[in-house]
């Protein structure tokens, strides 16, 4: 029961980073993230909303997830995006858009920094991860390639698909990508460590 209620904590707080920086990204006003791009390539190629490409894209990534890794896929798959959005929205009634171009790097930057941050507590959870996510984490356990390497190469195969199909790629997305696998696998390292010392039975209550 202790076990499950420490995973549960860890799939909110990092769920509420993850959309807190989101949020946060996207009040910097600039491009954050591979995703992004593809969303927005899309959305342009195929005269889709950026919400429609959203989810059209992660349906069809949730498909082949389901084929790679059913066991990526539980509670949070569901949970952590309703998490995180509600976060994105209190974040964005929050935080305006600076007007010095510099200080939207700044806060698009440290949006990604907590998304990546919020990405690795709540995959540590091992409750579920998001399609994209789940199938990163799976590639990584199958190929027995570092998760960093990984999630690099699938967002660059992502922003190359997402810029042929006219989305924009920014300062911060590429700069991002340098640092989003590493934060997100040492994270995700350290939290899993974590989880597994809070779970432990008490030495005074040892047989």
């Amino acid at each position: 029961m202790k076990n499950i209620v420490v995973r549960g904590l860890f799939l909110v707080m990092g769920s509420l980073l993850l959309g807190v920086g989101v949020g946060l990204g996207i009040a910097g006003g600039q491009e954050v993230d591979a995703l992004g791009t593809i969303w927005e390539g899309m959305s342009l190629t195929f005269g889709w909303s950026l919400g429609s490409a959203n989810l059209i894209f992660n349906l069809i990534l949730l498909v082949v997830l389901l084929f790679v890794d059913i066991k990526q896929v539980h509670v949070g798959t569901l949970l952590s995006p309703v998490i995180a959005g509600a976060a994105t929205n209190y974040t964005l009634a929050l935080v305006e858009t600076p007007e010095s171009f510099v200080m939207q790097i700044i806060l698009s930057a440290f949006g990604v920094l907590v998304i990546s941050t919020g990405v690795g507590v709540y995959t540590a959870s091992e409750l579920g991860k998001s399609a994209y996510d789940g199938i990163t984490f799976a590639m990584s356990a199958r190929l027995k390639v570092e998760l960093y390497k990984v999630r690099f190469v699938n967002d660059l195969i992502l922003l190359v698909l997402g810029y042929l199909m006219g989305g924009t790629i920014g300062l911060v997305t590429l700069v991002a990508m340098l640092y989003v696998g590493v934060v997100v696998q040492r994270v995700n390292s350290w939290s899993t460590r974590t989880i597994e010392q809070l779970s432990e039975k008490p030495a005074w209550k040892a047989d």
